[in-house]
């Protein structure tokens, strides 16, 4: 309080209640009386919002539920998919995978427009992969078809062999690595059939035992071990042979080797390994001879069924050991000597499953 000169003492205290002051009991019972109104409304409001929801979530049951059944008294209705034509929505989706699985090379010799007896194909024959059998088709095709067929085995005729100036089926055994250029450059499409490596080389250890010439009678005294340990020229075809034949340029090796007599370095394999997918318009399996031919029939878009041409395997010895009969010891030296034919056998596989895949999804096989 304050008193102002003779005035009259003025006291300010805040309006409320002091520490030692109570609430009427009228403003007492008008506070708990509103705060009973508040709270029924909201109990109330709670309460109906909770019995629409309830409501609300049985009709969407009961409507699911009766949508089931009138789903399953109507299966045409339940299944819209089903009258939905497979030509409309499969074709296009399984083409496009089909032709996603084969490489830019078969995709435009398959969807080529041109005449097929225009064609030009080289055929790199591997030694001891099915080889005879597959000239003995292409010959006849070539017959059919009207176009030229020409087999070259020497290195020389190779050389100066005007590839340019042919067109229709080319075959030879030579190393790939002399003509791949020049058939690159004629425009050639270059095909080839591979053997699983270990199977390849007893078939070469047995032709060389039954040759009867002079010069290879100490070969019909070996046990295929020994056989695989002879230095020069016989171990060109028995170690890595068919990483190195194929390849489309020379590897380091010393003299009398072959070029890839040990297993080849991990910055050369990738670049084979992506040749064989990516340059050949087909890669075949001596096992499924009949299988890789008929798929180098649908991309060459050539007529004729291969069963058609396919009279009899050619230079088969059916008196040779089989792969299962060779011994631990001669199978562990043999894939020590070979690890690079290994590889690229296994994706001569992969590269021929991917090509069956394909043309039997597009219905041409």
């Amino acid at each position: 309080c304050q008193t102002g000169g003779r005035g009259p003492q003025v006291c300010q205290r805040p309006i409320g209640l002091g520490q030692n002051e109570t609430m009427p009991a009228y403003l007492r019972t008008i506070s708990l009386s509103i705060f009973a109104a508040s709270m029924l409304v909201i109990i109330t409001y709670a309460v109906h919002f909770s019995v629409i929801a309830d409501d609300e979530s049985h009709e969407v049951v009961l409507a699911g539920t009766e949508r089931r059944d009138h789903e399953h008294s109507d299966p045409e209705r339940s299944n819209p998919e089903r009258n939905r034509s497979p030509i409309a929505e499969d074709v296009p989706e399984r083409t496009f995978r089909a032709l996603s699985l084969l490489s830019k090379v078969q995709r435009d010799a398959f969807l080529r427009p041109e005449n097929t007896t225009t064609l030009k194909v080289v055929f790199a024959h591997a030694t001891k992969a099915a080889g005879t059998t597959t000239n003995r088709v292409l010959e006849k095709w070539a017959s059919s078809l009207s176009i030229p067929y020409r087999e070259v085995r020497a290195l020389s005729d190779v050389i100066s062999s005007p590839m340019s100036k042919i067109s229709g089926i080319y075959s030879t055994e030579v190393p790939r690595r002399f003509w791949f250029r020049k058939a690159q450059q004629s425009g050639y499409l270059q095909v080839t059939i591979l053997r699983e490596p270990l199977d390849r080389c007893l078939s070469w250890y047995h032709f060389r035992r039954a040759d009867i010439r002079p010069k290879f009678a100490l070969f019909r005294k070996m046990s295929f071990y020994q056989f695989l340990q002879v230095k020069g020229c016989n171990n060109y075809y028995l170690t890595n042979y068919q990483t190195g034949w194929s390849a489309p340029w020379k590897a380091p090796g010393k003299p009398g080797q072959s070029a890839f007599a040990t297993p080849p370095a991990k910055n050369v394999l990738p670049g084979l390994l992506a040749d064989l997918r990516h340059t050949f318009l087909m890669v075949g399996l001596a096992e499924n001879l009949v299988e890789s031919l008929e798929i180098l029939r649908v991309l060459a878009g050539w007529p004729r069924q291969v069963e058609d041409m396919l009279d009899e395997r050619q230079n088969v010895n059916t008196k040779r050991v089989a792969v299962d009969d060779i011994s631990a010891r001669d199978k562990n030296l043999f894939y020590q000597l070979n690890k690079g034919d290994m590889l690229i056998y296994r994706h001569a596989q992969e590269c021929f499953n991917r090509t069956r895949t394909a043309l039997t999804l597009l219905g041409a096989l």
